[in-house]
């Protein structure tokens, strides 16, 4: 009897595992499950009969890869909930409010940092410093809420955010320093790769001359005198740190695909990384991954295309007086109306923190300028609610049409120009760069939809 019940143990194990391997939870193969089964970390290679070892020259690591690298406390989350929220290469991004982490990340001695220098090196070492900027991002989302929360704030919650923010920097400012001092010591041996090096450390100085800042401001911040001013103070430098850390992990997005691009590795990036979970369209990384794709295949010369890039206006504002839970639903709301009003074959991204990027097909400039408009009118006429209190919000708007010699760079290049135009001339313009000069777009009332949408932190 004891017997039988074993069997049927072991039996289900072994199919839970296939199961587990066949929907992509596992190692790709049988053989690699049994590498793992038997203590072998397996982090995503190829395997060779030859000598029974994997082959890490051609790995992408996926979002799941570092999980199951860096987090081996089943019990908590916040790491893969960071990771798809904070971070644009699980994207990212922009998260909505992931639990605090306390918990100890630990590391297989298997793990990235201790593989030899190779061109994964400087990729493994974006992952990681990104990790510290999550976890530190999830910490300072919560400790946000908890300001927020509190509609008459007393001394004991001011003095509790104020150490908790504290705390977090001071945590932040060692995990960083550990990751870039591995690569600052082996600075020289990077080779090629020895700029992107460079950009990576110098990034992170950027971000870490923030953080010291707002220690500083800690130090001396009166807390008890006027208690709503300690708030307002406690909101401001964490809003700063937002800006900062948004902006170090926009410019860790452009390492990671320069780096693809350099190894002719665009078309290596694992799918899971195609995907902005806040936003529910292309990340970063899946946008130039998907035109890279395009590309290849030669499909510039065979379909009509358009591009249009979207910024919003003022944005830092929303997040300043709403708080980034109601900014981060607000993006997610105009990610999912331009989703719905594009066609099938169209290509949708968040391009970096509060843009987005539109590539249309089968249509030409003036048609595609005249969607691109409808969409930019219509988030001008959508109030949104938070708190009671109803806004508007307004975005500019660079359009250019894409031609059957331009390389991806060309077309990019001209949408940034259009969009520099805008900005220049002041908030809710677009313009349309046609090959020489951006031109502004003089459009009429599209008759755009009327929206209300209420927002809350939940």
């Amino acid at each position: 009897m004891l017997f039988a019940v074993c069997v049927i143990a072991v039996l289900n194990l072994y199919l839970g595992f296939v199961v587990a391997i066949r929907l992509g939870y596992g190692p790709p193969n049988v053989a690699a499950a049994w590498q793992v089964w038997l203590g072998e970390t397996f982090v995503g290679g190829h395997h060779s009969e030859a000598d029974g070892k994997f082959d890490i020259s051609n790995l992408t690591i996926s979002e799941e890869d570092l999980n199951s690298l860096l987090d081996e406390d089943p019990e908590e989350d916040i790491l893969e909930d960071a990771m798809q929220d904070e971070f644009s290469l699980g994207d990212s991004t922009d998260g909505s409010g992931p639990a605090e982490a306390n918990d100890e990340i630990l590391f297989d001695p298997n793990a990235p940092e201790n593989w030899e220098l190779n061109e994964k090196f400087v990729e493994t070492s974006v992952l990681k410093l990104n990790i510290a900027m999550m976890k530190s991002g999830a910490r300072a989302m919560e400790i946000d809420s908890r300001l927020r929360a509190c509609d008459t704030p007393d001394l004991e919650i001011i003095r509790t955010c104020a150490g908790l923010l504290k705390e977090d920097c001071e945590t932040y400012l060692t995990e960083q320093e550990e990751a870039t001092e591995k690569i600052r010591d082996r600075l020289e041996e990077f080779g090629e790769l020895k700029s992107l090096a460079e950009d990576i450390e110098l990034s992170n100085m950027e971000q870490a001359a923030q953080i010291e800042t707002t220690l500083n401001n800690l130090a001396f911040m009166d807390l008890e005198s006027d208690l709503e001013a300690a708030k307002s103070r406690l909101l401001e430098e964490l809003s700063n740190l937002r800006e900062a850390r948004h902006k170090l992990r926009d410019g860790q997005d452009m390492v990671f695909l320069k780096i693809a691009k350099s190894e002719n590795r665009m078309d290596q990036i694992h799918k899971a990384l195609f995907h902005d979970r806040l936003t529910g369209v292309r990340s970063h990384v899946g946008l130039e991954a998907t035109i890279h794709e395009w590309w290849e295949s030669g499909k510039q010369k065979t379909s009509q295309m358009s591009a249009a890039l979207f910024d919003m206006d003022a944005f830092s504002d929303v997040n300043k007086l709403h708080g980034p839970a109601i900014g981060d639903k607000i993006l997610a709301d105009i990610g999912q109306f331009i989703d719905n009003r594009i066609g099938s074959g169209d290509l949708l991204g968040r391009y970096a923190g509060q843009r987005f990027m539109l590539v249309t097909l089968d249509k030409g400039p003036r048609a595609s300028t005249k969607d691109a408009e409808f969409i930019r009118q219509s988030v001008e006429r959508t109030i949104f609610e938070a708190d009671g209190v109803g806004f508007n919000l307004t975005m500019c708007g660079g359009y250019t049409e894409i031609k059957p010699e331009d390389t991806p760079q060309e077309f990019m290049e001209r949408l940034e120009m259009s969009m520099k135009k805008a900005k220049t001339k002041g908030p809710n313009h677009a313009f349309f760069h046609g090959g020489r000069d951006p031109e502004i777009v003089q459009s009429p009332d599209l008759r755009a939809v009327d929206r209300r949408v209420k927002l809350s932190r939940d």
